[in-house]
């Protein structure tokens, strides 16, 4: 079954946090043995643009890990 992976933004309080999930969205994750998964999430963050980057940061180099590109750092 194909999986899809999900960016999700939220807020706690005064802080933003984001989080990429495969299978569904982190709102409706229902457990690995379903196939669904977090794979990234930021520590909170000031403003919704600080969890965007943070998150863009995390992704980068989730990918290049499993890309095989970050032996090279």
């Amino acid at each position: 079954m194909p999986r899809s992976f999900f960016v999700t933004f939220d807020t706690y309080g005064a802080t933003w946090a984001g989080h990429l999930s495969i299978g569904k969205p982190c709102y409706f994750w229902s457990g690995a043995e379903c196939g669904d998964a977090y794979l990234v999430d930021t520590r909170p963050c000031a403003t919704l643009e600080d969890a965007l980057a943070s998150l863009k940061r995390q992704m980068a180099d989730l990918f290049a890990a499993l890309s095989g590109s970050a032996a090279g750092r």
